[in-house]
């Protein structure tokens, strides 16, 4: 049995912990906001069959689905042409749409369950990869020494700086994105239920998701200049209305009603970490976001998160022979890389008729 150190309680951290607990491990998980955090209240995400049925099997599947909103199709709108693609299940699973806050909260209660200690109000300052353990330090001075310590701490991971070396700072990507939601008449769109429908003018981009009873959730990716570190989060949807209406013509889309509609939208930066060289050794490495982050444009940063977690947590073993520890981490790097680009399946086009 090994001691196991996560920083970070996000998606991959959460996951990891109670995965490394199902195979006989001891986790712990520091995380740096407290316990009264609204864990991005404002975000949602859509989260893959795959990574839903991987859930599953810990234990989390049904209560996640419960309350989110299946999707199987997306559709691509640009230059007067639609593009659909189908999102097949997987293990008769599909993809749902979720509030974000509702997946931590399911991952946190399955901790609970499990045994894993969250340490809130703990910020990590440095790792010291040492012959026989590693050491986190924290702000407040604790010292936690463990067998294996892994970052999922995110784009702005503390862990991947000290343990890769060259660039490893998040980079802006030129995109500011708005998350939306309103619960008026889920018609107002006239979009169909269940499809992620995207519509694309010169170099923004709207995303809307017919939720039925839940309502409307949509968002908005400009291209502009970043937020101020101080300006990401929520804001009055009035303080956007000119920039979003400007950017997109009523011929594409009705953005003027969805902001009409929508009190509060939540906005961030779209970032990404640089390609690194590696996901550091063999006591200490990082996952999820602090490896690969990208732009939530991609919208792939929960199910690679999960990913990366089920694939580490068995490994995570001084025991394990090294060779194999490299191997099944180096297929982790390639398939993140490759999530990246990959095309929706089963795409068809058509032509459609703008309105006059």
């Amino acid at each position: 049995m090994s001691e196991v150190t996560i920083v970070g309680a996000g998606i991959c951290g959460l996951t990891l912990a109670i995965a490394v607990t199902a195979h006989g491990h001891d986790a712990t998980v520091y995380e740096r906001r407290d316990r009264r955090s609204g864990a991005e209240d404002g975000a949602y995400l859509t989260v893959s069959g795959r990574a839903l049925a991987d859930l599953e099997k810990l234990g989390i599947g049904p209560r996640l689905r419960s309350t989110g909103i299946p999707v199987h199709a997306i559709a691509m709108t640009a230059d007067g042409h639609t593009r659909r693609g189908t999102l097949p299940p997987t293990e008769g699973i599909g993809h749902h749409h979720v509030w974000r806050r509702d997946l931590l909260t399911a991952l946190q209660e399955r901790c609970r369950e499990v045994g894993v200690s969250i340490v809130h109000d703990a910020h990590a300052t440095a790792v010291q990869t040492l012959p026989s353990t590693v050491r986190l330090h924290l702000g407040d001075g604790r010292v936690v020494d463990s067998d294996v310590l892994v970052g999922c701490d995110g784009l702005s991971s503390a862990v991947r700086r000290d343990i890769v070396t060259g660039p490893t700072a998040p980079v802006y990507e030129g995109q500011v994105v708005l998350y939306g939601h309103h619960r008026g008449p889920s018609d107002r769109q006239e979009l169909e239920p269940g499809v992620l429908s995207f519509f694309r003018h010169e170099a923004h981009t709207v995303g809307v998701l017919n939720g039925g009873g839940e309502g409307i959730f949509w968002f908005a990716r400009l291209t502009r200049p970043a937020l101020r570190p101080a300006d990401v989060g929520l804001h009055s949807s009035r303080d956007w209305k000119d920039e979003l209406t400007a950017a997109f013509p009523a011929t594409i889309i009705d953005v003027r009603a969805l902001v009409e509609d929508t009190p509060m939208l939540f906005g961030c930066n779209a970032e990404r970490v640089p390609e690194l060289p590696h996901w550091g050794g063999r006591r200490a490495m990082i996952l999820g976001d602090a490896a690969h982050g990208m732009s939530p444009a991609a919208g792939q940063g929960a199910t690679l998160a999960i990913a990366d977690a089920l694939t580490a947590a068995p490994l995570l073993d001084p025991a394990t022979p090294t060779a194999k520890f490299i191997s099944a981490i180096a297929e982790r790097r390639t398939a993140a890389a490759d999530a990246r680009r990959t095309p929706p399946a089963r795409s068809s086009s058509t032509r459609v008729r703008r309105s006059p």
